[in-house]
């Protein structure tokens, strides 16, 4: 279900990343703002799969993740989903 909701974040919904963001490092919440209409913005733990995919690139500092809001930009255009890909279901 989260899958299908990543296909409705359209590239005109997103908001535009400012350049005087492009090389600071910023937290999960403050990339999550700064790129996302809140009606769209995905949820902490869609974003933790995103990490865990490595479709979101981020520095880790000790425990700590940082985002630079230019790279996952630039990550989030460039990534495609495919439409047609459905999850296997089991034959019963």
């Amino acid at each position: 279900m989260q899958q299908d909701r990543l296909k409705e974040i359209s590239p005109s919904r997103l908001k535009k990343c400012s350049s005087q963001h492009g090389g600071r490092y910023m937290s999960r919440r403050e990339v999550l703002e700064e790129l996302f209409t809140e009606d769209v913005r995905p949820s902490e733990r869609t974003w933790q799969r995103f990490e865990r995919k490595g479709l979101v690139p981020f520095t880790q500092m000790g425990k700590r993740k940082l985002y630079n809001l230019q790279k996952v930009a630039d990550a989030l255009d460039n990534l495609e989903v495919n439409p047609h890909k459905s999850r296997k279901r089991k034959a019963s």
